[in-house]
Parts: C-alpha cells; sequence; structure tokens
C-alpha cells in the first residue's frame, strides 16, 4: 500500500500533531501551510541531495524515496516505512535541527530505521489492531501490560556543542560551536532509561526521545485503510472520506498505565 505526496503529508500531521489515538479524526482536516512547506522542504532536500552526489559520482542513500523522482508530471508514491522517515525527519526540525543534517541523519542510518519499522509492525500492536491484542486472551491485563511495554523502540537524538579544545583536536573539519548530532536507537524503557541517566549528566548533552514503535504501527494502520487514489494529479486538499474510513480503525481502551 502506498499514498501520495499530500496523504503523506496528511498522515504527519494527523499523527505528530495530537495524541496517536485521535490521529484519524485529523486524517480530513486542513493542514497548516507551515507544515506543509516543511515537509515539502525536508523531500527537495533529499532529491537535491541525491542528485549532488550523483553528479559527482557517488553514492547516496535517500531518506524518503525509494528511488530518485522521474520528474514533472509524474506523481510520487511513499510506502508506509517512507512515510515513518518523514514523520521522524518532521519532529526533529522541530526539535531545532536544520534540514539538511536531519536529511543526512536519517539516510546515513537507514537499517536502523527499517529494522525498528519492521520489528514495531511484527511485534507491538496498538489496542486498536488485532493479531497481538486478540492472541493474548488469557493473559492478564498487567501481563499485556509489560509485554507491551518490552517491545517498545525509542529514538534519541543527543546533541553536544563542539568546544574550544575539540575544535583545535579535528582541526579545520570541526568549527568550534558546530553542533554534533548522534541519534540512538534503544529497544525498551530501561535502556532509555539508562541512555538518560549516563548522558545527559551535568548539563552537557540536549536530547530528544522519539517513540518509533508506536509511530510505526500507527502510520501502517492509516496507510492501510486510506482510500485508493485515482492516477493522475489530484487536487491538494485529502478525499472527503478519508476519516471515515479510517474511523473504525480508531484506537479504543488505551492503556495509559
Amino acid at each position: 500500500m502506498t499514498v501520495t505526496r499530500q496523504q503523506a503529508i496528511q498522515l504527519v500531521y494527523a499523527l505528530m500533531y495530537g495524541a496517536s489515538e485521535t490521529a484519524c479524526l485529523r486524517l480530513d482536516k486542513p493542514i497548516p501551510p507551515r507544515l506543509i512547506t516543511s515537509v515539502r522542504r525536508l523531500l527537495d532536500e533529499d532529491v537535491a541531495r541525491a542528485r549532488a552526489s550523483q553528479n559527482e559520482n557517488s553514492a547516496c542513500t535517500l531518506a524518503f524515496y525509494d528511488g530518485l523522482p522521474a520528474g514533472t508530471g509524474y506523481e510520487v508514491q511513499y510506502t508506509p516505512y517512507r512515510v515513518f522517515n518523514l514523520a521522524v525527519a518532521h519532529e526533529l526540525t522541530r526539535f531545532g535541527c536544520k534540514q539538511g543534517e536531519v536529511v543526512e541523519l536519517i539516510a546515513t542510518i537507514q537499517d536502523k530505521f527499517k529494522d525498528a519499522f519492521s520489528r514495531a509492525n511484527d511485534g507491538l500492536q496498538t489496542w486498536g489492531r488485532t493479531s497481538f491484542t486478540q492472541s493474548s486472551e488469557a493473559d492478564s491485563e498487567s501481563s499485556l501490560r509489560e509485554r507491551r511495554k518490552r517491545r517498545k523502540i525509542f529514538l534519541a537524538l543527543r546533541r553536544v556543542e563542539a568546544t574550544e579544545s575539540a575544535a583545535e583536536y579535528f582541526g579545520t573539519s570541526l568549527k568550534e560551536g558546530a553542533r554534533l548530532n548522534t541519534i540512538e536507537i534503544l529497544d525498551g524503557p530501561e535502556k532509555l532509561a539508562t541512555f538518560l541517566s549516563e548522558e545527559l549528566t551535568g548539563g552537557l548533552f540536549g536530547a530528544f526521545v522519539i517513540e518509533l514503535s508506536e509511530l510505526a504501527v500507527r502510520i501502517t494502520e492509516l496507510v492501510q485503510h486510506a482510500p485508493v487514489r485515482k492516477r493522475g494529479r489530484q487536487p491538494s486538499q485529502p478525499p472527503a472520506n478519508w476519516g471515515d474510513v479510517v474511523a473504525p480503525f480508531r484506537v479504543r481502551d488505551r492503556d495509559h498505565g
């Protein structure tokens, strides 16, 4: 199942601008122009980076596309995994990262992102889905909660500014005050807690955390039930019935404990 660019942007808005369980209610709402501009710039940056590498005869991995777009008149289709990457990238720009560095970060660790996306969809189900919850009817509610907790996957972005001594050590390749970003993929809340307790000491680092597992599963849910779009260019507004189509899949009785 794939979606158009407009649908991908609508999904980013639905999932990142409110609670996960109410995302379906935003699938037919107007998208803020600022968000549209931000996401399109990320997409353009990804293509520009790949084409620049192509001109230099060097390999470059795309962050949001399976291949370079064919050009005008061709509507690109996005897989759930690519929408997932786009949602993470947009969230990192909201944290304050530059668009260029976000695209490069995500493109550089494609294997880790693909693995997290696949594992989340294979093993973690929200309360609105079927196999994981229904196959555990014999389990107590607390047991199910613990299993879901253990399967969570987090992204932690760690940031530090280069000091004068670091700039001197690395020479011209690093300027004083430059921002150094490192992404960690962490399995389970215990590893996340360890990371935060060890890394965020003495005010040396700033970190931003996203729960990748929940995001991956919710994107797959909503994309699977998006209505089929006709070929050719489409109006900028999403289909009027998109919200109705996914409404039956709204997450209910969610465990916030």
